[in-house]
């Protein structure tokens, strides 16, 4: 699963493979380490959730991106190649989040 972040904007893009376990497992997960230390890496993760809207969470140095499951099936389950969502933040600030299928993906 790649991650690109570009001001207020994050976007996922998944593998075929890695949409697969995706629907499969409910969330897929990676983590990029910037030292033998283990507190000193960066994880993100993709998950489906029973909540009626997409979510992001920061925390402990994890970045969670919730989204409903009825858009998660929707998006595995059709030739669908990703979707997007603005989270207000407050202050006149949003989040733009996008998730696409990475179909010529060669990792």
């Amino acid at each position: 699963m790649k991650l690109r972040i570009q001001g207020n904007s994050l976007r996922l893009r998944l593998s075929e493979a890695e949409v697969t376990q995706f629907a499969d497992a409910g969330q897929i997960e990676e983590t990029i380490s910037f030292s033998p230390d283990k507190t000193n890496a960066l994880r993100y993760l993709l998950q489906q959730t029973s909540d009626k809207e997409v979510s992001v969470q920061f925390n402990h140095n994890t970045i969670v991106v919730s989204i409903p499951e009825t858009m998660a099936q929707k998006w595995v389950d059709t030739d669908l190649i990703g979707f997007d969502d603005l989270i207000d933040l407050g202050n006149e600030k949003q989040l733009r989040i996008v998730v696409e299928k990475d179909l010529d993906c060669k990792h």
